[in-house]
């Protein structure tokens, strides 16, 4: 029998459109290698799933990764706010930070949605991600005489008329609490990111993973292709388009 090429299990990120088309495929490829081995089908099955689960978890990780560096760059510009700030530019400071912070929580929110089986790698370590960016360190009373309010969800909205206004008059007190909300979560932020951080780990395993499926894969169709070398000729040419099927989808 000829050398078969392998197209393995990859992990790009999970797309809604061809969908039906990418799972049409996979019914193919376990149906062709049940004319095998039913029990080669369920190994398939089985890694299809796997992968799929790794996928979502990567494009979890890759998009949070992005929303929490946008974070860290809005929350270190709060930082380093002053009482020479101009109210116009202290206002748009802190809608630029409120805004970064509530789109890391908004994906968080929507990844802690999701339990048990439909549960990613990525949705778990967003939910411990969110716990530790969510704690301001500054007192609700406190954030609130800057018209900073926490919604139910564990976003933040403003009232930039209040803003205004404490800046105006309390502006070192009111630059000082927001310049310390800032280095707080722009602290946290970066710890996230770091190499030996909490995403970084989890999109290392998670990339781990997916290269394992695809070693996996590899091996499910040698065992195939082995399998069907040792039937009958004329059973070997059904297996051997059996296997072509497998090995393109």
């Amino acid at each position: 029998m000829s050398t078969l090429s392998v197209n393995t299990v990859t992990a790009a990120p999970v797309q809604s459109n061809g969908s039906s088309s990418t799972t049409a495929a996979q019914s193919q490829a376990s149906a062709a290698l049940s004319k095998i081995s039913p029990a080669l089908a369920r190994a398939h099955e089985r890694i299809v799933a796997q992968a799929q689960s790794e996928s979502t978890s990567i494009s979890q990780l890759g998009q949070y990764k992005a929303t929490v560096s946008s974070l860290a760059t809005a929350s270190n510009a709060l930082g380093g706010i002053s009482s020479k700030t101009t109210a116009s530019d202290a206002v748009k400071m802190v809608e630029s930070f409120i805004a970064t912070f509530n789109n890391a929580i908004k994906q968080a929110n929507t990844a802690s949605n999701t339990s048990g089986q439909s549960q990613t790698n990525a949705s778990r370590t967003l939910v411990e991600s969110k716990r530790t960016l969510s704690s301001t360190d500054s007192s609700r009373s406190q954030l609130n005489k800057l018209g900073i309010t926490r919604q139910q969800d564990g976003t933040l909205a403003l009232d930039a008329s209040v803003l205004q206004k404490s800046l105006a008059n309390a502006p070192d007190a009111t630059t000082a609490t927001l310049s310390q909300l800032g280095k707080v979560i722009g602290k946290r932020a970066e710890s996230e990111l770091a190499d030996k951080g909490r995403l970084n780990v989890a999109s290392t395993k998670s990339s781990e993973r997916a290269l394992a499926l695809k070693q996996q894969q590899s091996a499910l169709l040698s065992a195939a292709t082995s399998m069907s070398q040792a039937q009958t000729s004329s059973a070997s040419w059904a297996s051997k388009q059996a296997l072509l099927k497998y090995s393109a989808s």
